[in-house]
């Protein structure tokens, strides 16, 4: 209920914030990336990077390896950003303060306080847990971190492959949700790493499936809400089909509706998530501005 009362009251708000995270990572971030990556591979003569070639690359190419690494480095500290940003933009929201000068300074602030033991940690997180959960958190930074399709494809048809897949997956669903209020701890009660990592698997000791629960409560209600935008707006194209011309134009906008709607259901989704895992009391400190956001 209060997060139903919040979300309507700032909804304006968490649109604003997820809308300028995404298109900062879609439209600077991500091309930086893809460019930098391109450069190291030009320079070493390298057609391609994948799986099949990093053991040569490491052997044939120890500096380009080394450009590669930090490169990884600087991606985890940004994929730490982007939570960071995000988890402070609805702490300022839920306080009525937000502004995005507070939550860069913020952000900015927390960033300086991440040690290379806590880059280590993150970048097992980021790189492991979130890619293969992908209920809690979502970066485009981390898209391309996937295991090939046609590789599990063929494990999956071997009985003894299948199964250790299926181990694997239920061991990090279960580390996703008892390190859930690790980087919530980092940020807002300045705790190190191996404490919050203490604190918040003592947080989810025998809350394991209540807050797998509420988890599968959000994600269901996200899911049904989508698929009955998508069987309304069908519908509607269904109707307009009759016609060539209304066919074209209805849809069109039936497109841009659906993918409006979408954003704003998963928008909805994040911050249901994110409000579970956040200190109801956590509050930050705020920037004020002579001029209007």
């Amino acid at each position: 209920m209060r997060l139903k009362r919040d979300f309507s009251l700032h909804w304006k708000n968490y649109l604003i914030l997820f809308l300028v995270v995404e298109l900062s990572l879609e439209v600077a971030v991500i091309p930086l990336f893809n460019a930098w990556t391109s450069l190291l591979l030009n320079l070493g003569a390298i057609p391609y990077l994948s799986y099949t070639n990093a053991l040569s690359l490491v052997t044939s190419h120890p500096y380009i390896t080394l450009g590669l690494l930090l490169e990884l480095i600087i991606l985890i500290i940004c994929v730490f950003g982007q939570f960071a940003l995000i988890l402070n933009g609805v702490v300022l929201i839920r306080q009525d303060e937000f502004s995005f000068r507070a939550i860069l300074k913020n952000t900015a602030r927390q960033l300086r306080q991440l040690d290379p033991l806590g880059i280590f940690f993150f970048a097992g997180y980021f790189l492991l847990i979130v890619p293969f959960s992908g209920i809690f958190f979502s970066s485009p930074l981390l898209s391309k971190i996937v295991i090939p399709e046609f590789i599990l494809d063929f494990l999956l048809q071997k009985p003894l492959y299948a199964t250790l897949i299926s181990i694997f997956y239920l061991a990090i669903f279960i580390l996703s949700i008892r390190l859930l209020f690790v980087l919530p701890l980092m940020l807002f009660e300045k705790v190190k790493i191996k404490t919050a990592l203490a604190q918040s698997w003592q947080l989810t000791r025998n809350k394991f499936w209540a807050y797998t629960l509420k988890l599968l409560k959000i994600s269901f209600i996200a899911l049904i809400t989508n698929l009955g935008l998508i069987g309304i707006l069908y519908s509607i194209q269904l109707g307009l089909d009759q016609n060539p011309l209304s066919a074209l134009i209805g849809g069109s906008i039936n497109v841009t509706l659906l993918q409006i709607g979408s954003f704003l259901i998963s928008v909805w989704a994040s911050v249901a998530l994110l409000q579970l895992i956040l200190p109801a009391d956590v509050t930050l400190a705020t920037y004020k501005s002579t001029k209007k956001s």
